[in-house]
């Protein structure tokens, strides 16, 4: 184990402690994620009268595509969350229900998404069909 990981984590975690603006909560969970090593995190907050608040390091889009389509009702880590107090592991939580499969395709659609755009744009391609001729031309791509 890296020995300067746990002092990097008290140090984020104190940043997090310490934000008292959304912006500062933000800049500190995305230090968070980067000393964790991990693509994706979300600091969510519910109150005791069941306001929620929420900072992440997913996209606007997909964040936006999450919230108008409710998934939040169906997410296995919104649902495990509410039975936990600690820090969750996916691998522990029930995916096997019909809604929460659901969340999985629109899941690996986004993320496939995501991905294809990344490409095309490190090809500085200006569309997709123009990205894969340039990966096949560049070799990237072998038929």
């Amino acid at each position: 184990m890296n020995v300067a990981l746990p002092q990097r984590l008290a140090t984020v975690l104190r940043s997090v402690e310490a934000a008292t603006q959304r912006n500062e909560l933000q800049d500190a969970v995305l230090r968070l994620r980067d000393v964790l090593g991990i693509d994706h995190l979300i600091y969510h907050w519910v109150s005791n009268t069941g306001d929620q608040f929420a900072v992440g390091t997913y996209s606007p889009e997909w964040a936006a595509r999450y919230m108008e389509n409710d998934y939040q009702r169906i997410d296995p880590v919104i649902i495990g969350a509410y039975q936990r107090f600690h820090p969750l592991d996916w691998r522990r939580l029930d995916w096997s229900t019909k809604p929460a499969k659901a969340l999985m395709e629109a899941i690996s659609e986004h993320t496939l998404r995501v991905y294809i755009e990344s490409a095309r744009h490190k090809l500085g391609a200006i569309n997709t069909i123009h990205a894969v001729a340039r990966a096949l031309t560049l070799g990237l791509i072998i038929l």
